[in-house]
């Protein structure tokens, strides 16, 4: 059953390059003397684009971590 068509939402902001579209970012970076580093800057923005780990952000997001402190026995365990 449908009701009608929404046309006020934003497209999935996926494969993009998040260290591209920010060019303050990226002066920024290279006026403070990190210019070397913008290689990987630009990795990073690319995987931060990437359908597949959005997702994985998604699942991260939906299931968060969950600490232990104590074993069965009562022993202190502290594991997450």
């Amino acid at each position: 059953m449908t009701t009608h068509e929404v046309f006020n939402q934003s497209t999935p902001l996926e494969d993009h390059n998040a260290a591209e579209l920010d060019l303050a970012l990226l002066e920024g970076v290279r006026r403070e003397g990190a210019g070397d580093q913008e290689a990987d800057l630009r990795r990073v923005g690319a995987m931060v684009g990437d359908p597949a780990w959005i997702h994985r952000g998604d699942l991260a997001n939906a299931n968060p971590p969950v600490l232990h402190t104590h074993d069965r026995f009562g022993h202190r365990i502290d594991r997450v």
